[in-house]
């Protein structure tokens, strides 16, 4: 425990007892380190938000303008502070050409290097094959 003072001071009790200061003394460390997660939390749907009205970056990848509001941030990586990573994920429709009627349900989980400015695939999933069906 630490001591401010004697060690029957008032001040410890009121800021590491059981007083109320010490626990809105928590409450705000807590609510501070909320804050801070939900800053990067909303820096990383900026970040993806912004790979879609960047065409270079959008490049070597089967996503396009229409499919940002699609996307969910699924978690991201912290460095010094700020965003270095982001992996986002999208169930995407594809169809073998344009007007077949033919159309599975893929997931698509990407991760986009803050760093390096390249978005890459991590893993695609046909559900609509893994649940035993084939194309609707």
């Amino acid at each position: 425990m630490r001591h401010f003072g004697g060690e029957s001071s008032l001040w410890n009790h009121v800021l590491f007892g059981s007083g109320l200061l010490g626990e809105a003394f928590q409450f705000q460390m807590i609510f501070q380190e909320w804050r801070r997660k939900r800053r990067q939390e909303k820096e990383a749907r900026r970040l993806v938000r912004d790979i879609f009205a960047n065409p270079s970056l959008l490049k070597g990848t089967s996503l396009s303008r229409r499919h940002a509001a699609r996307t969910v941030v699924l978690s991201h990586d912290v460095e010094g502070g700020a965003v270095v990573r982001v992996e986002f994920g999208i169930v995407r429709h594809p169809r073998p050409y344009a007007f077949s009627r033919q159309s599975h349900k893929v997931l698509e989980i990407y991760c986009y290097d803050i760093v390096k400015k390249k978005v890459v695939v991590q893993k695609g999933v046909n559900l609509t094959r893994a649940e035993g069906l084939d194309a609707d």
